[in-house]
């Protein structure tokens, strides 16, 4: 009898605990919505590393990332080579500089992981999965059920002072995973929307992906 009580003591504890991790991740949640309620536009100096399962390498990129609500992004990658990634809120625009060439998809079509991931649209929509971790800042992993046939894992990383995204680590379907790492974050600067537009460069080829 006092055996069956103490495992029924163990269960009853570990259920509270699971209950209070669950509450803390949605308090983590909350003060991230929050936050990003009320920005208009973001900015950053941005690091991708891109691993695809397949050959088993990955790729490091860096430059600078601009988002703005509801759904306009642009991303300047300078290193290893130059090229621009910008979604008009319609298309998303990839610009190869060195192969001067220009590939434009629909973003309903798009597969770009930042693009459907952006703060400022379906990402806050997630909930915690579990709990989050905290190991200087919160990570926590996001079930997000609209892009369940696209993601097997999205995870954030939130600062724990200020509550903003500093990096967003997807993996798809296919083991293909992206870290994007953000740094020297500037909110609400007022981003002209000119920033979103794009022109496509007269010595460059058009390539529609649709």
């Amino acid at each position: 009898m006092i055996k069956r009580m103490a495992i029924l003591g163990v269960g009853l504890l570990l259920l509270a605990s699971g209950i209070s991790f669950a509450q803390e991740a949605e308090a983590i949640m909350a003060q991230v919505r929050a936050r990003y309620k009320d920005i208009n536009d973001y900015k950053a100096d941005l690091v991708l590393i891109s691993c695809a399962s397949a050959t088993g390498t990955c790729h490091r990129f860096e430059g600078k990332v601009e988002m703005k609500r509801p759904n306009k992004l642009r991303m300047d990658i300078k290193k290893p080579e130059a090229q621009q990634i910008v979604c008009d809120g319609k298309s998303l625009w990839l610009y190869l500089e060195k192969d001067k060439q220009v590939i434009r998809t629909n973003i309903e079509e798009t597969k770009d992981f930042l693009v459907l991931l952006n703060p400022f649209d379906k990402l806050l929509t997630g909930k915690v999965k579990n709990s989050c971790k905290t190991n200087g800042n919160h990570q926590c992993w996001l079930d997000i059920p609209e892009f369940k046939d696209l993601f097997k894992e999205v995870k954030i990383i939130v600062d724990k002072k200020t509550y903003e995204i500093t990096g967003i680590d997807v993996v798809d379907l296919d083991d293909n995973s992206s870290e994007y790492s953000f740094t020297k974050i500037k909110t609400n600067s007022g981003i002209k929307d000119d920033r979103f537009k794009f022109v496509v460069p007269k010595n460059a080829k058009l390539i529609d992906a649709n």
